[in-house]
């Protein structure tokens, strides 16, 4: 098991290792001779296919920076100039001059142009780079899918989010998230009532003191609660009600905990046919916090993968965080309803959830 956690925890490293065991395997055994090959050979296969995995992997790095950071312009702009350099080296290594490199690949007897180097070289660095692209998404897929499965029936082992740089990943998701619901309410020419804009405003007030904080600055539940109060109470007509038992007063939690959950049973949620309304239960027993999530799932293509949406993948990782093994979430899809179940061990008031 120590093996297992050693792995989990350095999942990243040993899925890019395997990216580029994987590319070397193939290359070599795409360009292996029959006759087998000379050291100085082998060298030159060794360099260009470092050159093709660098390559692949500035393509990851720009993904991140153009698909994740949403800077596509400049990472197009790092791809020509990275573009621009390798190949003016290449040029001078392969084909400006004869050397012991160089007579391994290229036929120098022949008359090589710049114009046929262009040529070659363009689809050739097009053709590496769709590697980093492959290497982005496979990574991805992965992790999403390990996420899922650990938190499902081994939560203890999901990653915790302090190997995912920057603050509370809750806020942002959530204000995205509110401001385009509210966008949508404008331009459908649904004219919020003054009672639903106080209520917006006490959110986004919430929510902006809550923005720029570190990853560990608690919130107390009460002001969760009201938090999600005020959000019930903007959305007319929704199907959760909420229920608190036991005392929460002096509890914290990270800020938006709460408020994610209700917007997601919001969002996502109706009353089935002959069904209950969504329950948001909040429940302190014994210095351990229960938080209970039910409601009927809105038939939508989005839900096809809902517990490894981006907002629980947050949830699951910022609780790692801030509770180690004594937090877990965990959700279950069945007969068209959605469940969520939440705990927090060993939280005594005033603690900072430490």
């Amino acid at each position: 098991m120590k093996l297992l956690i050693f792995m989990l925890e350095r999942r990243r490293a040993f899925v890019h290792i395997f990216f580029c065991f994987a590319y070397f395997s193939i290359f070599f055994m795409l360009n292996w001779r029959s006759g087998g090959i000379n050291l100085m050979h082998a060298l030159t296969l060794i360099l260009i296919g470092g050159v093709g995995i660098g390559i692949a992997y500035l393509t990851y790095y720009l993904m991140r920076l153009g698909h994740g950071r949403r800077r596509p312009l400049l990472a197009i702009v790092y791809f020509l100039i990275a573009g621009g350099v390798i190949g003016t080296i290449g040029y001078h290594i392969f084909i400006g001059s004869a050397n012991s490199l160089s007579v391994q690949i290229v036929d120098h007897s022949a008359t090589h142009t710049t114009r046929d180097y262009v040529l070659f070289f363009g689809p050739w660095y097009v053709h590496l780079a769709k590697y980093g692209v492959i290497f982005y998404f496979a990574e991805k897929l992965i992790f999403e899918s390990l996420d899922l499965l650990f938190s499902r029936y081994w939560p203890g082992y999901v990653i915790p989010a302090a190997a995912v740089p920057g603050p509370n990943q809750l806020v942002p998701h959530f204000f995205h998230n509110l401001m385009h619901h509210v966008f949508d309410k404008l331009t459908a020419s649904e004219a919020l009532k003054p009672v639903q804009l106080a209520h917006l405003s006490n959110l986004v007030k919430y929510g902006t003191t809550k923005h720029f904080t570190a990853r560990d600055k608690l919130a107390t539940l009460e002001a969760e609660i009201a938090a999600v109060r005020n959000m019930l109470a903007m959305e007319e007509g929704h199907p959760v009600r909420l229920q608190i038992s036991g005392s929460v007063s002096g509890i914290k939690v990270p800020p938006m905990l709460l408020l994610s959950i209700a917007k997601n049973m919001v969002k996502h949620g109706e009353v089935q046919p002959g069904g209950d309304p969504g329950l948001l239960e909040v429940r302190v027993e014994g210095g351990r916090l229960h938080i209970i999530g039910t409601n009927g799932i809105r038939q939508s293509p989005r839900w096809s993968r809902q517990d490894g949406g981006n907002g629980l993948q947050h949830m699951r990782q910022l609780l790692k965080s801030v509770y180690g093994n004594r937090a877990a979430l965990y959700t279950h899809t069945t007969d068209g309803y959605f469940y969520l179940y939440l705990h927090i061990d060993d939280l005594n008031p005033y603690d900072h959830g430490k």
